[in-house]
């Protein structure tokens, strides 16, 4: 079967990961075809080598040069993710033979009044456009959002749970802290994100001064690249907490820092289902997280993480703090995250998931 996903771009980002993890597995048994619109395809490394990537940009003629390539190309299936990758692929693919599905990653793309034009876009596609395409939904507040806000029809959405691949890393934790310039004795915070308004990493920034003061080997770590870098490294040295901070980009394999840190932290305004969360679960990293949905269907407060009010830098400060001096607490909170994931969202079941969804009427 030939199967052509299409998605805004290939950066650092939670959907692209999910996509990236599943056509690895459907390359196996398919020819896939991943077109992006957007940027330096910076996850393209992680793929098969059989997959096949195509650039189409994003500008004024990408509907009909998408159009046009998906005729040539005849596919079985089309499968949009994310944004304009979304509206466009429900429109180039209208009038193909082929199924349309369309993986629903968030409920918000803003985060102001332009996602209720984003609302109306999709709700008109989805409606009008491409009444046959069926959607899957990674977490349950998004199943509602489509059902009940973009008013598709049940029998056309499925609830699909975000996964990821499982990793084994043989290294020690000092060994890695070693090479990639942590302190073996050092209190560790992770975060993995773009880094955009909406993940609101200046929260976690802006609890960093409350923290020195009660941390003495306090050390952060900020994996991710995007728009607000250098607002985020002016604020550090705002704050004078700039000694502690340290931006390490993108990185294409950050499975080996959940390992050694000993918190991740998460403060996003609005998320699907987290795929860095999971990947923290996996790692066996305790989790601190924004209290939104997304992040609270997978941390439960006092047994897989702690949660505090998004936005609110002294609440997440006493979060970590509680931790910092209960390191029972915390082994307890890493231990339930990791069987949660073991249990719950591994890759295998979700493409196997997809699959049977592929294959229905």
């Amino acid at each position: 079967m030939k199967v052509c996903h299409i998605i805004t771009a290939l950066v650092f980002g939670g959907a692209e990961r999910l996509l990236v993890n599943h056509t690895n597995l459907q390359s196996g048994d398919h020819e896939i075809h991943i077109i992006y619109l957007k940027g330096e395809p910076q996850i393209k490394p992680l793929l098969h080598p059989d997959i096949k990537v195509h650039y189409i940009p994003l500008n004024f003629k990408v509907l009909a040069n998408v159009k046009k390539f998906l005729k040539e190309l005849k596919p079985d299936i089309v499968h949009t993710h994310v944004g304009h990758a979304d509206l466009i692929g429900l429109w180039a693919s209208r009038k193909l033979s082929a199924k349309v599905f369309c993986t629903m990653h968030n409920v918000a793309y803003k985060g102001n009044w332009l996602d209720n034009i984003i609302y109306f876009l999709y709700r008109f596609s989805f409606n009008r456009i491409s009444k046959k395409a069926k959607i899957t939904c990674v977490s349950e507040a998004i199943y509602d959002h489509v059902t009940k806000r973009l008013k598709v029809n049940p029998k056309r959405v499925i609830f699909i749970p975000n996964s990821i691949n499982e990793v084994s890393i043989a290294e020690s934790n000092s060994d890695i802290r070693a090479k990639n310039g942590i302190p073996v004795d050092a209190f560790c915070l992770l975060t993995v994100s773009r880094l955009t308004p909406n993940k609101s990493i200046e929260t976690l920034i802006e609890a960093l001064p409350q923290l020195k003061k009660e941390i003495e080997n306090l050390y952060v770590v900020i994996i991710g690249s995007g728009e607000h870098l250098e607002f985020l490294k002016n604020l550090a040295v705002e704050l004078d907490v700039q000694d502690v901070v340290n931006f390490k980009g993108g990185v294409l394999n950050p499975e080996y820092y959940y390992k050694v840190t000993d918190l991740f932290i998460h403060p996003s305004l609005f998320e699907g289902l987290p795929t860095v969360i999971l990947e923290a679960f996996r790692g066996e990293a305790a989790v601190v997280a924004s209290d939104i949905p997304g992040n609270n269907d997978l941390v439960k407060e006092g047994e897989t993480g702690l949660l505090f009010p998004k936005q609110d830098s002294s609440k997440l400060a006493t979060q970590i703090i509680k931790l910092y001096k209960n390191a029972t607490l915390c082994k307890k909170l890493a231990q339930n995250g990791h069987q949660l994931f073991l249990n719950k969202y591994s890759i295998k079941k979700y493409a196997s998931s997809i699959e049977k969804f592929y294959g229905e009427e």
